[in-house]
């Protein structure tokens, strides 16, 4: 299956901020169980508040030393409270800065700050589509991601910033091949990082969301893995160097 198109995936971030910031007030006091501190409130001003510090990112150029702090000062000095329709502003205007040529050179947090725009863009699409799946599993909504939209944020998960975020730590990564296949066991597409730094490889196999739920350390179902110590060592990742607390 082939890769989503560049404003494919901007329009899949913009969808994601039109149903998070579209919640009622009822339903953003629900606690989201994959994310144990938070509250359907909070999964969205991170969603929206990390916009405000990728938009410092995306301007900055990948030789920029202060473009890191930058970011991170520009996402942390908002108030709490803020409402849904300020939220919506601050990460859709991340997706209106998006330049529409993918190959347009930016500074990028991860893999040593060089990325492109295209590399925003599945980056906004395959986080936001995550929290999305977080909050959609809060509210007793039915997962809306795609198979193709899965499979596309296992590219981004397994290949860059797990890894990336990994090497933070002293944490050795196995090998892992993860592939999106049907009920009846049909493959649609699969996604391998060959790169095996101890153990044995690991393979995980089942439909797309369930599949990218399991790789981020988040409840699932229906998946086959044949080595679950394995995998344990991916979901860790999640959780051990890239989990924020719950802004208000």
């Amino acid at each position: 299956m082939s890769e989503l198109g560049h404003l494919e995936r901007l329009e899949i971030a913009r969808d994601a901020v039109r149903y998070l910031t579209g919640r009622t007030d009822e339903e953003l006091s629900r606690r989201v169980p994959n994310c144990p501190e938070w509250t359907v409130y909070n999964a969205v001003v991170h969603v929206c508040r990390s916009a405000l510090g990728w938009s410092e990112w995306m301007r900055a150029t990948p030789a920029d030393p202060e473009a890191f702090d930058a970011g991170v000062r520009v996402r942390e000095a908002e108030p709490s409270g803020v409402p849904m329709g300020t939220l919506a502003q601050w990460a859709n205007g991340f997706i209106d800065q998006v330049d529409e040529d993918p190959t347009v050179v930016t500074f990028y947090p991860l893999g040593g700050g060089r990325g492109t725009a295209g590399l925003w863009a599945l980056h906004a699409a395959s986080e936001w589509g995550v929290h999305r799946l977080d909050v959609e599993g809060a509210l007793g909504h039915d997962p809306s991601m795609t198979d193709q939209q899965a499979l596309d944020a296992l590219r981004w998960a397994v290949e860059i910033v797990l890894p990336v975020l990994a090497g933070r730590s002293s944490l050795e990564l196995p090998a892992l091949e993860a592939i999106v296949s049907t009920a009846s066991g049909t493959r649609i597409g699969s996604v391998r990082r060959p790169d095996s730094f101890s153990g044995e490889p690991v393979t995980i196999e089942g439909p797309g969301v369930q599949v990218l739920l399991a790789v981020w350390g988040r409840p699932h179902t229906a998946v086959t893995v044949d080595k679950p110590a394995g995998l344990n060592i991916w979901t860790t990742v999640p959780s051990g160097q890239a989990q924020f607390g719950a802004w208000d």
